[in-house]
């Protein structure tokens, strides 16, 4: 049997896997301003190779997460009543989080404990499992006309249609090789070289609504800026990124 890998972080105020840190944080055992997220990024980064792909698309969310919320909690935004207080609101998704994981084990539990038990087969006559009750189609389809058999057939074919979620029905078809940050920093640097000017980060995704490109992308603009090769900048508070070309210093 497969075992997942467990992955430890070496953080200087905590060390442990990321669903531990997250418990802490809604604990308020730890400030999320000194959780160093580039760091724990760059160490999982090194360990995808050796991940299965549950847990990849798990820290791919908690760290778009956590990146999102910790640029709200620093940005100097004029705070309004109606607005929910990001740390708040990282408490709520951690709890449900939390309450999705118990369920689930509780269900797995249920299952293990299922197998233990010995259920005896059905003892009915084969006679009576594979007695079918005939149908007389002219009975059945008396009194309807084929109009009326064209539009039951319709209802039928939008009732399938809208009972398939179009956002659930695509999870666990993510496949890794699709987006990889080393791409999309190839993409960044190809984009700047061919423009040869400032370009928006919006221009770089191409489904705004695919979050692992947005994630992926962003992490590759990270990466970037670690290593020296681009600047970012906004002309006001929460307006578009704009990345530039470092100049090379004379």
């Amino acid at each position: 049997m497969h075992n997942k890998m467990s992955v430890e972080y070496d953080l200087k105020i905590f060390k442990g896997p990321l669903d531990l840190l997250l418990h802490l944080i809604e604990k308020n055992k730890i400030d999320i301003y000194d959780i160093p997220i580039v760091e724990i990024i760059d160490q999982y980064i090194e360990a995808v190779n050796e991940l299965e792909m549950d847990d990849l698309s798990e820290f791919l969310v908690m760290a778009a997460t956590l990146l999102e919320i910790k640029a709200r909690m620093l940005l100097p935004v004029e705070k309004k009543e109606e607005e929910e207080d990001p740390a708040e609101e990282l408490t709520r998704r951690l709890v449900e989080y939390k309450l999705f994981k118990e369920l689930a084990k509780g269900l797995q539990e249920m299952e293990e404990e299922a197998e233990k038990h010995l259920y005896k087969e059905e003892e009915f006559p084969k006679e009576v499992l594979d007695y079918k009750e005939p149908v007389d189609l002219n009975q059945l389809l008396e009194g309807i006309s084929l109009e009326q058999l064209h539009t039951i057939f319709e209802r039928l074919l939008r009732f399938e249609k809208d009972r398939k979620d179009p956002i659930r029905s695509t999870f666990n078809q993510i496949e890794l090789d699709a987006i990889k940050i080393s791409d999309q920093v190839n993409k960044i640097l190809e984009k700047i070289n061919q423009e040869n000017r400032p370009i928006e980060f919006d221009s770089l995704i191409e489904n705004r609504y695919n979050r692992l490109e947005l994630v992926v992308t962003f992490l590759a603009m990270l990466e970037l800026i670690k290593s020296g090769q681009i600047m970012v900048y906004q002309e006001e508070v929460l307006a578009t990124i704009c990345i530039e070309k470092r100049k090379e210093e004379c």
